[in-house]
């Protein structure tokens, strides 16, 4: 994406689509010892995956308003349930195990896809919402447009993601990626807890962002999503001040003031 122009629309990735991807496992088979240590056994595991994207065309950086919140009404989200999982889900779940669950999606219904067609129906989506009038993830991908893929934990997410034959720099290879745990204001969080990584849900709290039913992958990319336009909106602002003396009121879910 380096030698795309960048319109003067205030964004610092000028046209490209910003697409945030959460992907929500079952840890049934698993065992406590290896949750610790990371280990994945296979992609079975997988639940659900959660797209929500921005097109900056929709809105200038100028008009996105307190924390970015007049772009949350221009957001497009989506979440594939895999159909083979929907019994897992229903499983009770290890009292160390976050997973949420995949019908309680506030921003639309889930839709349940085949594991075989999960990979289509996530290239197709995302496709989609670049513009490309031929949304089929098998016919010739005619759209260059840029894209920036997001991720809280990019590894996490990716090892999953390629675990069901996703490969995003591939279908897209005019993207970059983010991992939001690592940008400014998450590590910036991190460093005042004096740890190395911070949650998603502790940058959300402290943006002032309410949110339900977390660990459901369409609500967490929305939430992510959110947590990202809200720090491309704030740069520049904590020049002059502490972050902890910054006071913002509470939104909630659909941008309304909570207090």
């Amino acid at each position: 994406m380096s030698g795309t122009q960048k319109p003067n629309n205030g964004w610092p990735e000028g046209d490209a689509v910003v697409a945030c991807l959460d992907v929500e496992c079952h840890c049934r088979n698993q065992s406590y010892k290896e949750f610790q240590q990371g280990i994945r056994n296979t992609e079975r595991r997988v639940t659900e995956i959660g797209i929500a994207s921005f097109d900056p065309r929709r809105l200038p950086r100028g008009q996105a308003g307190d924390r970015g919140v007049n772009t949350w009404r221009h957001i497009k989200a989506c979440n594939l349930a895999i159909k083979e999982h929907k019994h897992v889900i229903t499983k009770k779940h290890p009292s160390w195990c976050l997973t949420g669950d995949a019908v309680a999606f506030d921003f639309g219904d889930t839709q349940w896809v085949w594991k075989s067609a999960i990979k289509n129906a996530v290239v197709r989506k995302i496709r989609t919402v670049l513009g490309d009038g031929k949304a089929s993830a098998t016919a010739p991908y005619h759209n260059q447009r840029p894209v920036v893929f997001l991720f809280f934990d990019t590894t996490n997410d990716v090892t999953w993601l390629e675990g069901l034959g996703i490969d995003l720099k591939r279908e897209f290879p005019n993207s970059d990626t983010y991992d939001i745990q690592c940008l400014d204001l998450a590590m910036m969080l991190a460093q005042r807890r004096g740890r190395v990584r911070v949650s998603a849900q502790r940058v959300l709290d402290y943006l002032g962002f309410a949110t339900t039913h977390k660990h459901n992958g369409g609500n967490d990319a929305v939430y992510e999503l959110r947590a990202f336009i809200a720090e491309e909106t704030l740069r520049g602002q904590f020049d002059d001040v502490e972050p902890r003396d910054l006071y913002w009121s509470m939104l909630g879910m659909h941008g309304e003031v909570l207090e």
